[in-house]
């Protein structure tokens, strides 16, 4: 039913695939939140080395996906994890400006920090 396909990812048989996928998803479109007629959609294609791992996989209504939904997935992503590392880079801006040190000197105090906790 499934194989390995690299470390921590399993590749799953199509209906099996597309049943976790839409799972994850909770049933609804990543894009609009639709849930009528969902399908389970590769982001890298298999043309392309994509497999069917849950990594590689979004839940779209029909619509999204007459419509270009997984470019727009993609395109959420993206504005999303810029939005993260804006607000990670500001929370660093803060904490330095409140300890009187450059952000590049904060990181790096938080990452020692951080790896000494975890004991490397």
């Amino acid at each position: 039913m499934s194989e390995k396909t690299e470390p921590g990812q399993v590749e799953w048989s199509p209906i099996v695939w597309s049943r976790l996928v839409k799972e994850r998803d909770f049933h609804k479109c990543v894009t609009c939140g639709g849930q009528d007629e969902l399908v389970a959609v590769m982001t890298l294609p298999e043309p392309a080395g994509g497999k069917r791992t849950l990594e590689n996989g979004v839940t779209l209504c029909a619509s999204c996906y007459a419509s270009g939904g997984e470019i727009r997935f993609e395109e959420k992503k993206i504005r999303m994890n810029i939005e993260m590392g804006r607000s990670l880079y500001l929370s660093f801006k803060e904490m330095s400006r409140m300890d009187g040190k450059n952000i590049s000197d904060k990181v790096r105090e938080l990452v020692v920090e951080y790896l000494e906790r975890r004991g490397r």
